[in-house]
């Protein structure tokens, strides 16, 4: 007896960037003979961003510092910790932070 369906090759499943600018360098990454023809402009490049981690201590030194930065500081939070892969945001303002009790352990995230 025949079998009705056969077995599809298979095919590695591809991943996408979510982003217009991901895309656009995934394409130009990987047809670059395609792109050759349409004369794209570079892809923007994203700038590195660097995570500073200080205790909650020196939270009004760091704030302080950061005035200097407002263009450089993307984001701060306060955290549970200094480890990024189980660290809990607490809060994300100085005036949120100033709310908590036990404010000793938590640390500050610059980024």
């Amino acid at each position: 007896m025949e079998a009705k369906y056969r077995k599809a090759v298979d095919i590695p499943a591809f991943w996408t960037p979510l982003t217009p600018t991901g895309k656009a360098n995934a394409i130009m990454k990987l047809f670059p003979k395609f792109v050759e023809k349409y004369k794209l402009p570079p892809p923007q490049t994203l700038p590195p961003i660097i995570t500073i981690i200080f205790d909650a201590n020196k939270s009004p030194e760091v704030n302080e510092m950061m005035q200097n930065y407002p263009d450089e500081v993307i984001t701060t939070g306060y955290f549970t910790g200094s480890d990024p892969s189980s660290a809990k945001i607490l809060a994300i303002s100085k005036e949120q932070y100033d709310q908590l009790q036990l404010k000793q352990e938590y640390v500050l995230l610059w980024y």
